[in-house]
């Protein structure tokens, strides 16, 4: 688990790196953070309680300004709106993996 300053930090790097690497639109596109309080609803309305590492990293950045403009080559940085939005999905997953676990290879 990382933590809320290791993100900062890691956050601060890696967008020194896009600006001087020619990427300062991917930047600009992030989002501000997100309140406590949009934190508390977007738990409530998932249904569970956020994780800390994503409540600290919706903290410091609610995803993106505009979608399709990827923060990390074609994939975007989801926010709490575009989590909520994708609730039923995500919901569908984690199930999956509660059902067959053992067909899910943990991340190096």
């Amino acid at each position: 688990m990382a933590s809320k300053k290791g993100l900062a930090a890691a956050f601060d790097r890696i967008k020194r790196w896009m600006m001087e690497h020619g990427a300062p639109l991917l930047v600009e596109n992030l989002a501000a953070g997100a309140t406590s309080r949009k934190l508390d609803k977007a738990g409530a309305a998932l249904g569970f309680p956020l994780p800390s590492d994503l409540r600290d990293l919706w903290a410091l950045h609610d995803g993106q300004k505009d979608e399709q403009n990827g923060f990390v080559e074609h994939f975007d940085l989801f926010g709490t709106g575009r989590a909520l939005g994708e609730r039923e999905t995500v919901l569908l997953f984690v199930e999956l993996l509660r059902e067959t676990p053992d067909a899910w290879e943990e991340p190096a």
